[in-house]
C-alpha cells in the first residue's frame, strides 16, 4: 500500500540520516584525538595568558565534536522511533 510505502521510506530516511550523521560524528573524533594543543610560552608573565588561548581552543574544539556526537545520537533515536511506528510499534 502506498501508506506503508511512505513509511518505510521515512525509515529508510532516518535510518540513513543517523548513519551519515554517525560518519560525520566519528570521523570529527578521529581528527580531535589527533590535535595536540601546545603552550607557547613566550614570557613568564604571559603564562597564563598563552596557557588559557590553548584552553579556549581546546574547549572550542570539543565543544563543536560534542554537538556533532549529540546530533548523530540524536538522529539514531529518531531513527529507532520512525522504524519502530513503521513497524507497527508504539512511541
Amino acid at each position: 500500500t502506498e501508506t506503508n510505502n511512505q513509511d518505510t521510506a521515512a525509515a529508510k530516511s532516518a535510518v540513513l540520516n543517523a548513519k551519515n550523521k554517525l560518519a560525520v560524528a566519528r570521523e570529527a573524533v578521529q581528527v580531535q584525538a589527533q590535535n595536540d594543543y601546545i603552550i607557547n610560552i613566550s614570557s613568564e608573565s604571559t603564562v597564563k595568558t598563552n596557557a588559557k588561548t590553548s584552553r579556549d581552543q581546546l574547549h572550542g574544539d570539543l565543544t563543536n565534536v560534542r554537538k556533532l556526537v549529540m546530533e548523530a545520537k540524536q538522529a539514531v533515536a529518531d531513527s529507532i522511533r520512525v522504524t519502530a511506528n513503521t513497524l507497527g510499534g508504539k512511541e
